[in-house]
């Protein structure tokens, strides 16, 4: 109907295995992406991992029936690149992110088919972890590469792009909780 507004399109990039370290058959399993079902809620109430927040999106965007998800790069409004959805430790994210540096990052530059300048501010990645555990992911989220600076990168704390050192210390030390008064 006239009144109806569209839903904008999302592309979702089909990475290789290097890339993506979340399997399509978990990404499509419910009690994966949300966690076991709360007794006594009717499956309502879900212990859901917060840094499963890119892999809950993805498993949204892939429902079927669902409005915005396009096959078709050319009726795209959004393209989300699902890179390393699979929630980690830090330490962890350090090696991920490592293994992506150099050569690894001109490989997943040649996947994304569809960016170019233009449609760079079109393209968003999620970081399921604040931003202090990107800094060993240069290039695509800290300090990224040029093609990357209009790209939507989302991660769980406010400070976007390179952090500075005060940033960096304000998540890494432990801190006492501030009294309210």
């Amino acid at each position: 109907s006239p009144n109806q507004l569209e839903c904008p399109k999302v592309y979702i990039y089909n990475l290789s295995s290097r890339f993506q370290d979340v399997d399509a058959h978990k990404i499509a399993n419910r009690q994966y992406v949300f966690g076991s079902a709360e007794e006594g809620w009717n499956s309502t109430l879900w212990q859901t991992i917060q840094h499963h927040i890119g892999v809950i999106l993805h498993h949204r965007l892939q429902l079927p029936g669902n409005c915005y998800a396009t096959e078709d790069p050319a009726q795209a409004d959004l393209f989300f690149v699902p890179l390393l959805l699979k929630s980690k430790k830090a330490s962890d994210w350090v090696r991920k992110c490592q293994q992506l540096e150099g050569k690894s990052i001109d490989d997943l530059l040649a996947e994304l088919t569809f960016l170019n300048e233009s449609t760079a501010c079109q393209h968003f990645f999620v970081f399921p972890k604040g931003h202090y555990s990107s800094d060993h992911c240069k290039s695509w989220f800290y300090d990224p590469l040029p093609i990357f600076n209009h790209s939507l990168r989302l991660a769980y704390s406010h400070v976007p792009g390179k952090a500075e050192d005060e940033d960096l210390m304000y998540f890494r030390e432990r801190s006492k909780t501030p009294q309210i008064d």
